[in-house]
C-alpha cells in the first residue's frame, strides 16, 4: 500500500512501523511479528516574505526590514536572497544578496525623497515585494557666520513661508521659497555693536548667539543683491571717473585758446 503526507508536514526523518499478527478461535494474539522502515521528508521552499520594522519612517530614524524564506510547514529556510529598494522615482537606491533572516537597517535621511518606497526580493524562483512609507520631514536650518545668515533647507519636502530674524529685540520678516537642498544667504546690518540674533520660522525659536554687526541701520539684506548693488557702485565710480578724465582734458584743451 501507500500513502500521502500532508503538503505541510515539517521536514525531517519519519518512522514506519508494521505489525503483523495472528489470533486464535478466542481472539488471542497466539503469533506476531513487526518491522520498521525510515523515510525522509525534504525541505522545500514554498514563500518568501518580507517583514518590516513599521510600515512607514519618519526621516532622521533607521529602517528595518527582513528577508525571509520559509519552507512547506512554514519554517525558516536557509538560502541567499537578492533584494533591490526603489525610490518613488523607480531609481534603484540599493541592491544587495543576503541571507535569508538576516536584519538590514538603512538610516532614512531628512533628505530622502517622501512617498511610497519599494522592496523587491528573489530567491529559489520565488519572489516578494513590499512598500513602506517615508514621511514629509520639515526643516530649516539656521547657520551664522559673522554677519551673514545662511538659511538651509534640509527637509525632503519645498519650504515656503515667512521667517522672523530678530536683531537684538528688533524683527524683521523675509519670504522665502526653498526646495529641498537648496540654501540662502542674508546680511545682517545694524549700527556698530554687538546683537542677539533669533530665527522664527513659525513652529521653532533658534537662539544663533550674539555678533558684531556694523552699518548705518537695522536691516537684512539679500546676499546676492548687495553684491549686485556693489557691483554698480563700482560701474558708478568707473563711469565717475571717465567722465572726470573727459572733463579734464577739454579743459586743459579750451584754457589753451585765447578769449
Amino acid at each position: 500500500f501507500n500513502f500521502t503526507t500532508p503538503s505541510n508536514t515539517k521536514s525531517g526523518s519519519y518512522d514506519v512501523e508494521i505489525k503483523v499478527y495472528e489470533k486464535d478461535e478466542f481472539g488471542n494474539i497466539i503469533n506476531e511479528g513487526s518491522t520498521s522502515s525510515l523515510f525522509k521528508i525534504t525541505q522545500t521552499p514554498t514563500e518568501i516574505d518580507i517583514a518590516l520594522n513599521s510600515p512607514t519612517i519618519k526621516p532622521n530614524n533607521d529602517f528595518l526590514f527582513t528577508p525571509i524564506v520559509y519552507d512547506q510547514a512554514g519554517e525558516k529556510f536557509e538560502a541567499d536572497i537578492s533584494y533591490t529598494i526603489y525610490t518613488p522615482k523607480e531609481s534603484v537606491f540599493k541592491k544587495e544578496i543576503i541571507k535569508s533572516g538576516k536584519a538590514i537597517s538603512i538610516f532614512i535621511e531628512s533628505n530622502f525623497t517622501p512617498g511610497p518606497w519599494k522592496i523587491e526580493s528573489s530567491s529559489l524562483n520565488l519572489k516578494k515585494t513590499k512598500e513602506f512609507f517615508v514621511e514629509e520631514y520639515r526643516n530649516i536650518n539656521f547657520t551664522l557666520n559673522n554677519n551673514t545668515l545662511s538659511v538651509i533647507n534640509k527637509g525632503n519636502v519645498p519650504f515656503t513661508g515667512p521667517i522672523e530674524i530678530s536683531i537684538g529685540g528688533v524683527k524683521e520678516i523675509k519670504e522665502l521659497s526653498l526646495k529641498a537642498g537648496e540654501s540662502k544667504k542674508f546680511k545682517l546690518l545694524a549700527p556698530p555693536g554687538n546683537y542677539e540674533i533669533k530665527i522664527n520660522d513659525g513652529s521653532i525659536v533658534s537662539e544663533l548667539g550674539t555678533t558684531f554687526l556694523t552699518g548705518r541701520a537695522i536691516s537684512i539684506g539679500d546676499e546676492n543683491s548687495s553684491s549686485n548693488s556693489g557691483f554698480i557702485i563700482i560701474i558708478w565710480i568707473v563711469v565717475i571717473l571717465i567722465i572726470a578724465v573727459i572733463a579734464i582734458y577739454l579743459y586743459r584743451k579750451i584754457s589753451r585758446k585765447t578769449f
